[in-house]
């Protein structure tokens, strides 16, 4: 099972481990209310890794992101968003909760340099082989801030735009979480992904 979005990232900072291995924040609280217990959940094998923001990584590295970022910046993320869902996928863990898809990551190389015909099919290619199989929209319900952000709100909602009608044109299966009630999205997600692993 995979998990991503384009992500509200005052929400998921609250879930993401600096060494994205552990699984907190409303995540957690959400699972616990649909187990009864953290413990009732690792019970049932359901294994999770938690894939922060590569581009977090690439920023700590010295590389420029967001607005600045290049050709080169872009394909080292992309291909180490590819690397992490497999490193989970090799170790057998049943979840996968990433904060970025191939296709975000696609999407912000494209506004850079325009279109990349190798990186766009690296991007279809593995999420063909590799398929999401849960894939969730947060919409930015206001500005970004902070250090690890590009506090731009106009290139924040350039993005938001062009992830938003790239999902719409190609990407039905995506939920849309709603807008008005971000308080829910955990609870969404966590029951959504129950049912999946349950095969209802």
């Amino acid at each position: 099972q995979h998990g991503g979005g384009h992500v509200n990232h005052s929400f998921f900072w609250t879930l993401l481990s600096p060494k994205r291995q552990e699984i907190g924040g409303k995540i957690k609280e959400a699972v616990i209310k649909n187990f009864g217990s953290f413990e009732e959940f690792k019970k049932r094998n359901y294994s999770v890794r938690v894939i922060g923001e590569i581009a977090t990584v690439a920023r700590e590295r010295g590389f420029s992101i967001d607005q600045k970022t290049t050709l080169e910046a872009q394909g080292w993320i992309l291909l180490n968003q590819c690397a992490a869902e497999l490193e989970a996928e090799i170790h057998g863990y049943k979840i996968a909760i990433c904060d970025r898809t191939v296709f975000d990551n696609e999407k912000y190389l494209q506004r850079a340099v325009g279109k990349d015909h190798h990186y766009t099919q690296l991007a279809l290619g593995h999420a063909q082989t590799h398929p999401y199989q849960g894939l969730y929209y947060l919409p930015l319900i206001f500005e970004l801030n902070g250090e690890k952000r590009d506090p731009n709100p106009e290139f924040q909602q350039e993005m938001d735009k062009l992830i938003s009608s790239y999902i719409t044109d190609c990407l039905p299966q995506c939920i849309k979480l709603p807008k008005d009630e971000p308080d829910k999205w955990a609870e969404i997600i966590v029951q959504k992904t129950v049912r999946d692993l349950r095969g209802e």
